[in-house]
């Protein structure tokens, strides 16, 4: 049924914009609600943009880290004395 198609389509959508299957299912009860309003699906919005906003910082500082290691690596050195193995035998404490 054509309710059904469009429910989906829905669904991949939020998906595709970071949206778990769960917050899916809040946006859908909202929509539903006759007592909601386009602020309460903003405010879910407005959360996922913050969450989005905290993982790009954590990779940012994640990619950082690695490329620091990766560039004390000439790629030439024996593997018994490979900053990347070292860094990584650190347990972080340098990255």
């Amino acid at each position: 049924p054509r309710d059904s198609v469009r429910r989906l389509k829905f669904i991949r959508q939020a998906q595709l914009l970071g949206f778990t299957l769960s917050e899916i299912a809040e946006l859908l009860a909202l929509r539903a609600d006759k007592e909601a309003t386009c602020a309460d699906v903003k405010s879910r919005a407005d959360q996922k943009i913050a969450e989005i906003t905290e993982r790009i910082a954590a990779l940012d500082r994640v990619r950082r880290a690695l490329r620091s290691v990766a560039g004390d690596c000439e790629g030439a050195t024996d593997l018994s004395r490979c900053p990347i193995l070292d860094a990584l035998d650190r347990n972080g404490d340098d990255i």
